[in-house]
């Protein structure tokens, strides 16, 4: 046993030899996440954390919740965002968002494993403690891995599948705990890693985050809109 973890499930490896095998026979290495920290390519920190329910509905600050990590994004739910003033007292200076940030759900049964990007026009949120930020530290690295491959990577079958033995139940409520840092990520070659950083960009830039920001000029031009 290591890590205090005594759940069997955790430690069955033929999945995770066949998957590396397979992998290799198309080309495909992986790197552990906590390899990519040790190397300062990417950091993390975890959630702001809950305001009070009493709060919820009464402001126009977004909360994000484990339920509202949806398709790479954030679902601003008018139910549950809060007033402004809540920003100042959860989110501290060290835990302020910036574009590109992961979101990754590491808490909240078959949610787990789910990511966002934050993008331009919504680094000002409140963050659940159940979702986890992975920042990528901003400097080219050896293997070509970017915040798109990142997005692309943590949603790709092949890490998707390694959260299973991962997540544990803890009282009543799956949780991957730091068991996330433990996921290995694919690494192609580097003309495929560019490829697909740059089909994420377009798909995030040009086209999420495009009708993004016209919703958001409709709005400052004639109104508060419901999306």
């Amino acid at each position: 046993f290591s890590k205090n973890i005594l759940v069997p499930r955790y430690y069955w490896k033929s999945y995770e030899e066949k998957r590396r095998k397979d992998a290799l026979k198309k080309g495909i290495k992986f790197i552990p996440v906590r390899d990519l920290i040790d190397q300062n390519i990417i950091t993390s920190f975890d959630g702001h954390g809950s305001p009070a329910s009493a709060n919820k509905g009464k402001g126009d600050m977004p909360y994000i919740r484990v339920k509202d990590i949806v398709s790479w994004g954030t679902y601003k739910d008018s139910t549950a965002m809060v007033p402004s003033h809540l920003y100042e007292k959860f989110v501290k200076k060290e835990k302020i968002l910036f574009e590109h940030d992961i979101l990754f759900v590491k808490r909240g049964s078959y949610r787990i494993g789910s990511v966002a990007m934050v993008s331009p026009y919504e680094e000002k949120m409140i963050l659940t403690k159940e979702i986890q930020v992975i920042r990528h530290c901003g400097k080219e690295n050896e293997f070509g891995i970017t915040p798109f491959f990142l997005l692309y990577a943590f949603s790709s079958e092949l890490v998707q599948k390694q959260i299973q033995n991962k997540v544990l139940i803890e009282t009543t409520l799956p949780n991957i705990g730091n068991r996330w840092m433990d996921l290995e990520l694919p690494l192609y070659e580097k003309s495929i890693m560019h490829s697909i950083s740059k089909k994420v960009e377009d798909l995030m830039v040009n086209k999420r985050w495009q009708s993004e920001k016209d919703i958001k000029d409709l709005a400052s031009e004639y109104g508060y809109i419901t999306t």
